[in-house]
């Protein structure tokens, strides 16, 4: 009987197996930050030099409320899996509230009037989440790790730890 087994059978089984679990993950994430995008987006304001009171020899002078400029690519990590990677969309946003702009961009400009967000180290498993959350502007920076569990199919902030300013 098992000499009877195609080889080719086996393999494309196998392919088929490990693309779904990576679609699985790459569901899982995306929809992590969907339901979290305020909780990752939380410390905004601590870049906007706008917010900040200005010396009266420079009351004259305009500064602009700060945009947010969130790196679409998103890699999914798993200790057991293969990584996989999404692209964040306009669609993913739907649950921002905020007074500040966001905008998809593929990459840091060093524009000074953006703060650029990546999402970094992401790990997914059944159950538990982190990810890193690297916000720079200019020469600040700032990288904290967001922890997650899921609860009733909804993935729930646990708790934030800085593991970097700069």
């Amino acid at each position: 009987m098992l000499k009877k087994f195609n080889p080719l059978f086996v393999l494309f089984s196998l392919m088929f197996f490990l693309s779904c679990k990576q679609e699985i993950k790459v569901d899982s994430g995306r929809e992590l930050i969907i339901q979290n995008i305020n909780v990752l987006l939380d410390s905004v304001e601590r870049f906007d030099t706008s917010k900040m009171p200005t010396p009266e020899e420079f009351e004259n002078v305009k500064i602009e409320q700060i945009k947010i400029g969130l790196i679409d690519s998103v890699l999914v990590q798993n200790i057991k899996d293969y990584n996989s990677s999404f692209i964040i969309n306009r669609n993913d946003l739907v649950n921002f509230k905020s007074n500040y702009k966001i905008e998809i961009v593929k990459l840091n400009n060093d524009d000074v009037n953006f703060l650029f967000v990546s999402f970094l180290n992401f790990k997914v498993d059944k159950y538990k989440a982190t990810i890193d959350v690297k916000k720079v502007i200019g020469i600040a920076m700032t990288k904290d790790r967001y922890y997650f569990t899921k609860e009733n199919g909804h993935w729930v902030f646990v708790r934030k730890k800085n593991i970097g300013i700069g």
